[in-house]
């Protein structure tokens, strides 16, 4: 792969840990980064978090989606334990009606839905006069300030991002409302691909490529023994094809098991793997929303954070047309 998506000429990223310590301060000894990771001061060593054996997804007919989008379960089996658990949800973009678009705070025309504070709603009824029926609202991308979007990101061609690339190596990107995982070890010339997506309207934006190709990909910056609520879009390798989607957490778990399930979460009718998966931010701004076919909004929020309503720079929002 050619290194031509970074300015040689960028100053050197500052690690993690030192951005932390300059990001926002919220309650005595607390902070939390772009990363969406909260660092707190030392307390007692907790004990070890059960492995787990298994994973598996079965639908939810319980919460209708609206048209093209379908709500799975996901349960594990803990090591040691006889019974299953529900640990999250998986929702399923399943056909032609079912679309992603990226709505950003740098965008002027899309400014109103990030100012004074995030607006689900009004970005739900602004798209419904559209006839776009909203089936899920989260963020996407990471922010280094609360004001822009960490890295490379496009809004329908136009650059909202940094001007140069983060260190995370995976993009999702949305073509013609259609979003898909890219890893940049698959690009074989950056600057092509980069010309094609302004082009051709994309928008796009960097994250943590967690499982490349059916295997776990770069090392993701959690500390192993910590615990969160996490969220990834995901390409499910089917008998039909590439299906995609978005799993979201709602038990906490380390960064072990979280990829553990992402692994085990297969079915056999039809059969299906997880063959790529991309983290989605959370932490701070983990505020987000699916809905029924009714139009009745369901919260999703990681409790353990205090959510930054007005730090959000960008919205992942899925609708079926």
């Amino acid at each position: 792969m050619k290194e031509d998506f970074k300015n040689p000429s960028a100053p050197d990223e500052m690690s993690r840990r030192e951005f932390i310590k300059k990001s926002l301060q919220i309650g005595a000894g607390v902070a939390i980064g772009s990363l969406g990771i909260l660092e707190s001061v030392p307390s007692a060593e907790k004990p070890k978090s059960p492995e787990i054996e298994s994973a598996r997804i079965e639908e939810m007919p319980d919460h209708n989606m609206p048209v093209g989008f379908k709500r799975f379960k996901i349960t594990v089996k803990y090591e040691g334990q006889s019974q299953n658990e529900l640990v999250g949800s998986f929702f399923s973009l399943e056909d032609e009606h079912s679309h992603a678009t990226l709505l950003t705070r740098a965008n002027q025309g899309e400014k109103q839905y990030f100012e004074p504070t995030v607006n689900f709603e009004a970005i739900a009824k602004d798209l419904a006069e559209k006839n776009k029926r909203v089936a899920l609202q989260i963020a996407g991308a990471f922010t280094p300030d609360w004001q822009n979007i960490e890295g490379l990101a496009l809004d329908e061609g136009r650059n909202v991002g940094q001007p140069n690339a983060s260190k995370w190596r995976g993009l999702l990107v949305i073509e013609n409302g259609n979003p898909r995982i890219v890893h940049f070890d698959d690009i074989e010339d950056f600057g092509t691909f980069w010309r094609e997506a302004t082009q051709k309207k994309y928008s796009l934006f960097q994250q943590i490529p967690v499982i490349h190709n059916g295997r776990i990909d770069t090392k993701p910056p959690f500390k192993a023994d910590k615990e969160y609520e996490f969220r990834f879009f995901v390409e499910r390798q089917t008998t039909a094809g590439i299906s995609r989607g978005v799993v979201n957490l709602s038990r906490k778990m380390n960064i072990a098991n979280a990829l553990k399930v992402l692994q085990e979460m297969a079915t056999t009718n039809p059969p299906s793997k997880i063959s790529n998966a991309l983290y989605l931010d959370s932490g701070a701004v983990s505020n987000g929303f699916f809905y029924d076919k009714d139009g009745k909004a369901y919260p999703m929020v990681d409790e353990q954070f205090q959510v930054k309503a007005d730090g959000f720079t960008n919205l992942l929002t899925f609708y079926s047309q």
